[in-house]
């Protein structure tokens, strides 16, 4: 009887020390969202390599920078140009790694169709002045545009990590817009069909499934190839291109930036220890998450040793 017990307490004692006990506290997104379901996919695949906490971040980057500045999570996945962004006025954020590169999310700078990618020189006068705004909305006295280039203190709509892209641009790139912040993207879109201004920014992974009911009214501005070469745009973000068959457009030009894990360097072998493991585990098995049936389809973007934009945190010690 005493065997049988010994046996019993020794098979309870190796189980729970093959169980992680370290936990990586992890600032997401709005529960249901993108970051928030592959933070929770992440966790349901690796839960034996790490123990993995996924603490939702209703107020998204923004939030999730706070929390990592105020020591609440061990890492947060943002935005990689907020994260550049930030840097650019808080030296904290510097003290941040990527430990793992997670999805792209392109540009998507939304317009009436007849404001986009339409050669003004080819329009009368009227139509220019015009601008060719689409039924429901007011006519206003400026052209057609085709890049984003072609604003010139336009404002635009956006909402949370698309409003600090479009900060981000004009830091980056220059872009000569005034923004009207939106708190998400149902109101920038409504915002934008009420004629409240002629562009909007949304940044995600396409297909957006806000443009899947848009048709070809809408259309999009592009990014031109002097911008997407600019030393400061090439530091942050990388080309893309946007195609929606229900918007008739194919093969637009534009940006994409990709949502980054980052996390300080710490030295404390236990939670390097899971840091490690846990980068491990999603290399190990990003195929089954791109290729799993009910796996969110940004996995599909995902590249194994992807190192994105910013810092690298090197485990190899």
């Amino acid at each position: 009887m005493q065997n049988i017990l010994g046996l019993f307490l020794a098979t309870l004692t190796a189980v729970a020390s093959a169980q992680p006990t370290t936990e990586l506290v992890i600032s997401s997104g709005a529960e249901g969202g993108t970051y928030f379901r592959m933070i929770e996919e992440a966790k349901a695949t690796c839960g034996q390599s790490v123990n993995i906490v996924n603490l939702p971040s209703p107020g998204g980057g923004t939030e999730s920078i706070s929390r990592l500045f105020s020591k609440q999570v061990n890492a947060a996945l943002i935005q990689g140009d907020q994260i550049a962004y930030t840097a650019l006025t808080d030296a904290r954020m510097k003290d941040y790694y990527t430990l793992f590169a997670f999805h792209t999310e392109d540009l998507h700078f939304l317009v009436p169709r007849g404001i986009g990618v339409v050669d003004s020189t080819a329009l009368g006068w009227r139509d220019r002045l015009a601008g060719l705004i689409s039924d429901n909305q007011k006519l206003v006295n400026t052209p057609p545009y085709k890049y984003i280039t072609d604003l010139r203190n336009e404002p635009i709509l956006a909402s949370g990590g698309s409003a600090i892209t479009v900060q981000a641009l004009q830091a980056f790139a220059g872009l000569s817009v005034n923004l009207v912040q939106k708190k998400n993207w149902d109101e920038v879109f409504a915002a934008l069909k009420a004629g409240e201004a002629r562009v909007a920014l949304f940044v995600g992974g396409q297909p957006l499934g806000i443009f899947k009911d848009v048709d070809e009214r809408l259309d999009f501005l592009q990014v031109s190839a002097e911008t997407v070469n600019n030393k400061k745009v090439v530091d942050n973000y990388g080309p893309a291109v946007l195609n929606y068959t229900n918007m008739r457009v194919a093969g637009y030009q534009t940006l994409t930036t990709r949502a980054l894990l980052v996390t300080r360097d710490y030295k404390s072998p236990q939670i390097r220890a899971a840091l490690k493991a846990f980068r491990t585990c999603l290399n190990d098995n990003l195929t089954l998450l791109q290729e799993q049936l009910g796996k969110h389809p940004a996995w599909n973007t995902v590249r194994p040793n992807e190192q994105g934009f910013w810092q690298w945190l090197n485990l190899d010690d």
